[in-house]
């Protein structure tokens, strides 16, 4: 088998030794990689763990949800109150109205009866 131009004047054994040792990192390199990886793990399993699934309410999550409710009550309350605020104007003026016909009825009325006694 030919030899690579590249490995001409390399020694058998040299080259034989280079690749074994870029092959087997020694201990403090294996330690240094351990020692990164249980690093990542910690922290994502901390990540994980800090980090709740469901959301997280605050101690007045109930009132301020009714708050909530009540704020958008009153806004959709507003227009048929103006409505209604209307109407009963408009009625109380009809009213009044009425009641001054009725009483030039009832002027006109007894002028009519003190006529003929």
């Amino acid at each position: 088998m030919r030899r690579p131009d590249w490995l001409v004047g390399v020694d058998a054994n040299t080259l034989k030794e280079t690749s074994i040792a870029k092959l087997k990192p020694d201990g403090a390199e294996i330690k240094n990689e351990m020692k990164l990886v249980l690093y990542v793990l910690n922290k994502a399993v901390i990540a994980f763990v800090a980090e709740p699934a469901y959301p997280v309410c605050s101690r007045y999550n109930k009132e301020e949800k009714l708050w909530e409710r009540v704020f958008r009550k009153e806004l959709t309350m507003e227009q048929p109150l103006k409505d209604i605020k209307g109407t009963n104007t408009k009625f109380v003026d009809a009213l009044r109205n009425f009641q001054k016909e009725n009483e030039k009825v009832n002027n006109a009325f007894l002028s009519m009866e003190r006529r003929q006694i």
